[in-house]
């Protein structure tokens, strides 16, 4: 899959197992900026541009801004940026994507992508996002627009994902070239260590053969009331790096929050969580600016 954000282009490869397995990613190279391509803009898009001064346009060049969530309207530098923002109701698959040249803070994104290295937190930039020496994050902050839900998130959604999850690990048998063993156990155990509940699959056959690649695991937390407020999926690779697509939803908010990390760093679940809102307000436009 190829992805192009602003200034640089980017081959993220994703090799999903069992929605959500290894995600690799490659390096980005510097590439010069596609220029704003008039032939497809009508009459007002072309006046909108023409309006733009140099002094926006730099603006521009330089940083990437929408409104996500409840209100939240963040400026983000480019080099932070692992793709370009999406944008509600811009058809990029549909080879719109040109649009987000005429967008700015006050349109609405779908999702916005940022890489960092932790826990410096600073931008990855040209680098593999995969690179084992720089532990790198990447945050994807997602607005809720579901109209049903009155862009709010159902009280039941959680929930209803995290039943998902667990049914979605017995899909793991799935890849490989044996039928689902008729004894396997879902084995579910409370982590001290990470303060997350654990959920994996076990069975009384060789494992030796149908685990050599990988194997899963699902991590919750749950809250004094036993909501859930954090989940995790997880690979664990033997011969390539494992990795972990984290998610979770900042209360009263209109957002949900995606993190996709190294599996080592789950033990960090909390500041990882922690860190993903400080960068939002990081990148905050404060009224008045």
């Amino acid at each position: 899959m190829l992805r192009m954000k602003a200034g640089i282009l980017c081959k993220i490869i994703f090799c999903v197992i069992s929605a959500g397995g290894l995600l690799l990613y490659s390096a980005c190279t510097p590439l010069e900026e596609e220029p704003y391509p008039q032939k497809y803009m009508n009459a007002e898009e072309k006046a909108a541009l023409a309006q733009q001064s140099p002094e926006e346009k730099a603006e521009r060049k330089r940083y990437a801004c929408a409104t996500v969530g409840s209100g939240h309207v963040v400026k983000i530098p480019k080099e932070y940026l692992t793709s370009w923002i999406h944008y509600v109701g811009v058809d990029y698959w549909g080879g719109k994507g040109w649009r987000n040249f005429l967008l700015w803070c006050n349109d609405r994104a779908s999702a916005i992508s940022i890489g960092v290295k932790w826990p410096e937190l600073t931008p990855v930039g040209g680098e593999a996002l995969d690179d084992e020496s720089n532990n790198s994050v990447m945050y994807i902050y997602h607005s809720i627009t579901n109209a049903q839900t009155q862009n709010k998130r159902n009280p039941h959604a959680t929930n209803e994902i995290h039943q998902d999850n667990i049914t979605d690990l017995r899909y793991y048998w799935r890849q490989v070239d044996q039928p689902v063993p008729k004894d396997l156990k879902l084995t579910i155990v409370y982590r001290k260590d990470l303060g997350l509940y654990q959920a994996s699959l076990n069975t009384t056959l060789d494992e030796d053969n149908l685990t050599k690649l990988y194997k899963k695991y699902y991590y919750w937390h749950q809250d004094v009331q036993g909501n859930i407020d954090f989940m995790a999926k997880c690979t664990d690779y033997q011969l390539y790096n494992s990795s972990c697509r984290s998610s979770y939803d900042p209360p009263d908010e209109e957002m949900y929050m995606d993190i996709y990390h190294p599996m080592r760093l789950l033990k960090d679940w909390r500041q990882l969580e922690q860190k993903s809102w400080e960068l939002v307000q990081y990148f905050q436009v404060k009224k008045g600016e």
